[in-house]
């Protein structure tokens, strides 16, 4: 089960009103790699994960299609990384794997006496938190864009 973003057209409204409508295309994909770098950033700062190893950010590819920006990972757990986990339980008759203790075995009466309860985990957020921090900084973006297409004109 992969995990894609979607960063609708109307999200980019506010900036591409700024731009004439001939550049639309090519700004957008300026946007798409924008926030393709500033997720790849966010991914790889201290503190993000305990571990990093950089599996995730590695994995993301993006493209512009007809509704928007899509950022994709094709990694299974990329979508809890970023929605996160809702509270659960064990399922009985599981075997978890428990560091330094070993494997044990989710039973009726392990489940009776309250064990097994996982407690959920909240969302990073990065895929929303890079789209936002690159759309806050549009105007720059906006500038440097419309700065390189006249040069090139």
């Amino acid at each position: 089960m992969s995990f894609s973003y979607l960063v609708p057209y109307t999200r980019l409204v506010p900036l591409l009103s700024q731009i004439d409508k001939r550049l639309h295309p090519g700004f957008v994909e300026r946007l798409r790699v924008e926030i393709h770098a500033e997720l790849t950033r966010s991914m790889q700062k201290p503190g993000t994960f305990k571990a990093p190893s950089g599996t995730l950010s590695s994995s993301i590819t993006s493209w512009v299609s007809g509704r928007g920006i899509v950022l994709h990972s094709p990694l299974d757990y990329a979508r809890f990384v970023e929605e996160g986990t809702r509270p659960h339980r064990g399922k009985i008759g599981q075997t978890v794997k428990i560091p330094g203790i070993g494997y044990r075995k989710v039973t009726w009466k392990s489940m009776m006496e309250g064990k097994w309860q996982y407690p959920g985990a909240a969302g990073k957020r990065l895929f929303a938190n890079a789209v936002d921090a690159v759309l806050l900084r549009g105007g720059t973006v906006v500038r440097e864009y419309d700065a390189m297409s006249r040069r090139l004109r």
